[in-house]
């Protein structure tokens, strides 16, 4: 989380401002492909609209939501491996 925190300052790069203009509308209660062109699936511009709906319209909202994506996949594996009978650590 300290490593990935200096992404916070970051601006939008080129996809991902169309990415989150397109979450922006979604949440506004238009759609993509049919009020808003979106180049790519679909996904992409909901996981911006849940970060919007989240953390607000900053573009530190996606950097935020995957800090918290990555952090609950590194519990989630460390979980797994101590299922598995290895140490939760080596996750």
């Amino acid at each position: 989380m300290l490593l990935g925190a200096v992404t916070l300052v970051f601006p939008h790069g080129r996809d991902q401002g169309s990415y989150a203009y397109a979450g922006w509308r979604l949440l506004h209660g238009e759609l993509p492909y049919r009020d808003v062109f979106v180049f790519k699936p679909p996904g992409s511009v909901w996981v911006h609209s849940v970060a919007q709906a989240l953390f607000g319209l900053d573009p530190v909202a996606i950097r935020l939501f995957d800090l918290v994506w990555v952090a609950a996949t590194a519990l989630a594996v460390g979980r797994l491996l101590q299922a598995l009978g290895a140490r939760f650590q080596a996750g």
